[in-house]
């Protein structure tokens, strides 16, 4: 009892990082089995959500909800079909991959840089706590998708518009948050000024986009 008490106690420590990231950073020394652990737990209690929003669509509407038009956008779109289990898996299997490979390109860029901090733990767990904001909204938005399909808001394209809108608002507030914790990590940690900071934080994200833009082709 004692052992489950301490691990929701390093994550309720991990998740308070995003409202006061320096103090957080100070008073914790970077360990990669620590974190690891920490951030399999809250993104597992995330899961949860996930999964229980696949079933309760699955249970309430058994009959497929996306047209076969629909799904590789859906999908596109955070949401894909709850009777598809793998759709889950790919979903937590994506998104572990992109911290750890955000983590890497970090490390790697700050080294670069010329930076003396070169421990990839002190990247990870400055990747792990500043994506906790996206990545608790992106599992929100897939949540939501499962219990309320874009489908659905055909007949009311105004809804469908909105929901666009606001979800791409949250989402930039959510990836500028993840920059901010960033940035302020690594400035405690990696002792990096503002300016380089700001280029080791998005140095995964254009890395990203460049690979996808190269491997992703509009179809013929």
């Amino acid at each position: 009892m004692g052992k489950v008490r301490e691990r929701i106690q390093s994550v309720l420590r991990f998740c308070g990082a995003t409202r006061n990231p320096r103090s957080f950073f100070e008073a914790n020394h970077p360990q990669t089995r620590t974190t690891f652990e920490t951030m399999g737990l809250f993104f597992g209690f995330l899961l949860l959500f996930l999964v229980a929003s696949s079933l309760l669509r699955a249970w309430v509407d058994p009959e497929p909800i996306f047209p076969s038009q629909y799904r590789d956008q859906m999908r596109l779109m955070f949401s894909g079909d709850p009777r598809f289990p793998g759709d889950v898996i790919r979903f937590a299997l994506g998104w572990g991959a992109f911290i750890l490979f955000a983590a890497f390109m970090r490390r790697s860029f700050a080294g670069w840089l010329g930076d003396s901090e070169r421990a990839f733990s002190t990247y990870l767990l400055i990747t792990c706590v500043a994506i906790i904001p996206l990545l608790s909204l992106a599992t929100g938005l897939r949540v939501l998708a499962n219990v309320w399909p874009y489908p659905l808001l055909e007949s009311r394209p105004g809804w469908m518009y909105i929901r666009f809108g606001l979800s791409g608002f949250l989402l930039l507030a959510a990836w500028i948050w993840d920059g901010v914790l960033c940035v302020k990590g690594l400035q405690v940690r990696a002792t990096q000024n503002r300016g380089r900071g700001i280029l080791t934080w998005i140095s995964p994200y254009v890395v990203t986009t460049i690979l996808l833009s190269l491997l992703v082709r509009p179809a013929q």
